[in-house]
């Protein structure tokens, strides 16, 4: 399911221990990296199509970019599935890019190209799948939207979060109680002090010293 929060809400004391895609028991953690570009970068392309444009434009929208770095539980299938998705990275984007442009080499075939070319485009493939694990989309406003979490996770996060809320609630309650009765204490020491400063004035000096 999609789910909508906030990036000062993903923190580790408020993250359930469950795999964010399975609701499994988690294992391990991984890192989701999210950026957000302001809009105003994109009316900055058509510099692109110069040749100095295009490096400028990088640098801005690298400069004027927001990035957050979300640490999520995920379960043991999540991993080995990560395990999985380097292996297969490595195996068509480097080695059977190179044993298939050793035998166009060998045989000057050009499907043996054709072939290292798909080999390395399915490397490049599963090297994409395995940064972009858990699609995720970062707002100007600090809100992140999730797709695909899995239920048990968002159902256990808002739970936490709730609980979180009410325990930051209850202190404030606790520390605005706590300053109202500093306060009348002092405002009744005060009454206290003058009354008997009233009643000593009026009594008059000690009869010894008359």
């Amino acid at each position: 399911m999609d789910v909508d929060v906030y990036t000062a809400e993903l923190v580790p004391q408020l993250m359930p221990g469950v795999c964010v895609k399975t609701g499994r028991p988690a294992v391990t953690t991984r890192n989701l990296k999210l950026q957000h570009t302001p809009r105003w970068v994109y009316f900055l392309l058509p510099l692109a199509l110069l040749l100095v444009g295009i490096l400028l434009v990088a640098i801005i929208a690298e400069a004027a970019a927001t990035k957050f770095t979300i640490v999520f539980p995920v379960s043991a299938e999540v991993a080995a599935d990560r395990r999985r998705r380097i292996r297969l990275a490595w195996g068509f984007g480097a080695a059977g890019t190179i044993a298939l442009s050793a035998l166009g080499i060998a045989t000057r075939q050009p499907l043996c190209w054709l072939l290292a070319a798909l080999s390395l485009v399915v490397g490049l493939f599963f090297a994409y799948s395995t940064r972009n694990w858990m699609r995720g989309k970062l707002s100007a406003d600090g809100r992140v939207t999730l797709r695909n979490a899995s239920p048990v996770w968002v159902a256990q996060r808002h739970a936490l979060v709730q609980a979180h809320r009410a325990a930051l609630y209850q202190a404030a309650v606790y520390q605005q109680q706590y300053a109202q009765q500093q306060y009348a204490q002092q405002q009744y020491a005060q009454q206290q002090y003058a009354q008997q400063y009233a009643a000593q004035q009026f009594a008059g000096p000690p009869a010894g010293r008359a």
